[in-house]
C-alpha cells in the first residue's frame, strides 16, 4: 500500500471516530435534557421525544468537534 492510500484511510479513520464521539456526545446530552425534564419540570419523555426535542433546541449550537 503507498503511503498517500495509508494517508486516506487514516484520515478516513480519524473523521469516523470524530464522528463516533460528537454521536456519543449529543447522546450524553440528549440523556441529560430527559433527566432535566423529569427532574424540574415533571415532564417523562421518552428518549425519542427527548431527542427530538434537543435536537431542534441545541442542535444547531452543539460545537462541531466534541471536546471531552
Amino acid at each position: 500500500m503507498c503511503a498517500s492510500t495509508q494517508q486516506i484511510n487514516l484520515q478516513q479513520s480519524v473523521q469516523q471516530e470524530q464522528f463516533r464521539l460528537r454521536m456519543a456526545a449529543q447522546m450524553f446530552h440528549i440523556h441529560c435534557y430527559r433527566r432535566e425534564q423529569w427532574l424540574e419540570c415533571g415532564r417523562r419523555l421518552s428518549v425519542n421525544q427527548a431527542a427530538a426535542e434537543w435536537i431542534s433546541c441545541y442542535a444547531a449550537e452543539f460545537p462541531a468537534s466534541a471536546r471531552m
